[in-house]
């Protein structure tokens, strides 16, 4: 008959098994609790045997057979240990003929098998050691540690592939990092865990876990034809194909195709690996001849042209394009557009050869400005003109070229552009006066344009930047904003602004009071300054709508950028 203390402690067992496997179900307790309670328990019981074992005396023939039990785990451990050197030495050996070659960087073999505390009892304890019987327990530890690790390792690989057959990517690498926690040098989980990751899109992080796979089965089993290796190379050449590293996946491909030379998929991936490092390679070479050849005009073009030095004003970053240091090149750009098929200037019209301070350069020969414009409007070639105008804005983005063209007498032809028909066409001709307007010279040119009323229209081209600002677009409306509130500062063109204005009704002042409470922050802002440079002039100050007025301080808080002085100064205006 069980003693009743034996009896009353299995009674405990009892409910406290029901009581993890209901948390179980419940899902109070989780797996990870019921493996520390667990690992407690075996702690606690070979703690409780090695004080009983402690207690009770030794039979001679225990004895014997105990030093057996101990030196079968004593080989073991030795075994492992002895496995671990022999693949340090290999893969020291690996990296010194690998040393001028490009390789994963695996400088140290610590990083798989570190050194541990294991170290220390194999290399002092051997099984005729004086000192085995009191390293009974520490050896029976040990041993059950690297038995229980290997079975942690087996069941967080079994949940995993469950996990992944369910969809759930991400607890499936979850538990196979839980696994590798334990057994680091577990061949199968890094195997899982990069075919998981490629499944998430971390491609990088999988073909570390392949690099892993293939240097434990070299170095550590010294197996490298083991069957898990072409499956390691299958996946990191799909990780290496989707960051378009085709040339190295192609090598992987052909070592998995000589592990398995059957393996068809292998074989049919590979053919399309060659073809897309045939395409990439066409697409390298197509790169390099495009880089040469800007290089070489890049070389031309800075032996060819002076170098100059001109201020670089803002304003300056909505044209795409390098800027154009000479007008020379505008000659040439207009020649290429004509070759195209564009009708750009009269044929009749002979380059202007200019020298001295008020040329464009000294001697060399530019194309009539002046005489291309007249021809243009003459003939009225609508859409035609803005490779024209185009190629004249990208000349003048520095402040040589700018005065150049104002001195010209090209500003008046180009404000009348603005009543062309086509909308790209007075686009354009905004665009240039916009860059003529960033430099001083050529901003006075500018305004004093704006204020005389064009021979050919009955409107001043103020009135058209007002209706512009109306009725269009909103590209076409910033450039009128930004044209108009540059040349304000004039006071000629306040009292022609005044002036239109009290030919049109006030309708200038509203349309630009209105593009104040515009949605486009950028708009806003030239609204703004177009309304507080216009508000220098008492009689246009007058004319401000008493409703807009009030609203018009509040409004200013909303703009971007918009300075808390100038705000103040606007308020000012206002309010006399």
């Amino acid at each position: 008959m069980p003693a009743s203390s034996e009896v009353e402690d299995f009674t405990d067992q009892v409910d406290e098994a029901c009581r993890l496997i209901a948390g179980l179900q419940a899902g109070s307790v989780s797996p990870e609790d019921f493996d520390r309670r667990e690992a407690v328990k075996v702690r606690d019981a070979a703690a409780k045997e090695a004080k009983q074992q402690a207690e009770r005396p030794v039979l001679p023939e225990e004895t014997a057979e105990r030093q057996q039990q101990l030196k079968q785990k004593i080989a073991d451990l030795q075994n492992n240990q002895q496995k671990k050197q022999k693949s340090r030495q290999r893969y020291n050996d690996h990296v010194s003929q690998q040393s001028s070659k490009h390789v994963t960087d695996y400088t140290k073999w610590d990083f798989f098998t570190p050194d541990d505390e294991d170290d220390d009892l194999i290399n002092s304890l051997t099984p005729n050691n004086p000192q085995l019987k009191a390293m009974e327990a520490d050896i029976d530890a040990r041993h059950a540690r690297m038995v229980s690790q290997r079975q942690l390792a087996e069941r967080q690989r079994v949940e995993g592939n469950a996990l992944y057959a369910q969809g759930q990517f991400n607890a499936a690498f979850q538990c196979y990092e839980t696994g590798l926690d334990a057994e680091r040098h577990n061949m199968a989980l890094h195997s899982n865990a990069a075919q998981v990751l490629l499944k998430m899109g971390c491609h990088a992080q999988a073909i570390e876990h392949c690099d892993k796979v293939l240097h434990l089965s070299e170095f550590l089993h010294n197996r490298p034809s083991d069957p898990i290796c072409a499956k390691a190379l299958w996946r990191r050449a799909t990780a290496r194909k989707e960051l378009k590293h085709f040339s190295e996946a192609y090598r992987d491909l052909q070592q998995a195709l000589e592990l398995e030379p059957a393996n068809k998929p292998f074989a049919k991936e590979l053919e399309r690996l060659k073809q897309d490092c045939a395409e990439q390679r066409k697409q390298r070479a197509v790169l390099k001849q495009i880089h040469n050849a800007d290089s070489q005009l890049s070389n031309a073009s800075t032996a060819s042209i002076p170098k100059q030095t001109t201020e670089e004003p803002q304003g300056r970053s909505c044209f795409a394009g390098e800027p154009v240091n000479d007008l020379q090149r505008v000659q040439q750009l207009t020649q290429a557009l004509h070759i195209a098929g564009e009708k750009l200037a009269d044929p009749r019209a002979p380059p202007v050869t200019t020298k001295g301070p008020s040329g464009l350069g000294k001697g060399l020969p530019l194309p009539g400005i002046k005489g291309t414009l007249q021809s243009a409007q003459k003939e009225e070639l609508g859409a035609a003109c803005s490779p024209v105008l185009r190629a004249l804005t990208a000349a003048c983005q520095n402040d040589y070229n700018c005065r150049g063209v104002a001195r010209q007498g090209a500003a008046s032809l180009v404000a009348g552009f603005m009543f062309s028909s086509s909308s790209d066409v007075a686009f354009e001709a905004l665009c240039l006066l916009y860059t003529l307007t960033t430099e001083t010279e050529a901003r006075l040119v500018v305004g004093q344009a704006l204020v005389r009323a064009l021979e050919s229209e009955d409107a001043a081209p103020i009135s058209q930047l007002f209706a512009l600002m109306a009725a269009g677009n909103a590209g076409t409306q910033a450039m009128a904003l930004s044209v108009l509130g540059n040349c304000a500062t004039q006071p000629d063109v306040l009292k022609a602004v005044s002036t239109s204005c009290d030919a049109g009704g006030q309708l200038g002042i509203v349309t630009v009071t209105k593009l104040l409470s515009s949605q486009d922050t950028t708009m806003a802002t030239k609204a703004a300054t177009l309304v507080g440079n216009l508000c220098h002039d008492s009689v246009l100050r007058s004319q401000l709508p008493e409703q807009t007025a009030r609203q018009l301080p509040v409004r200013l808080w909303y703009v971007s950028h918009f300075s808390s002085q100038r705000a103040v100064g606007f308020r000012a205006f206002c309010q006399q």
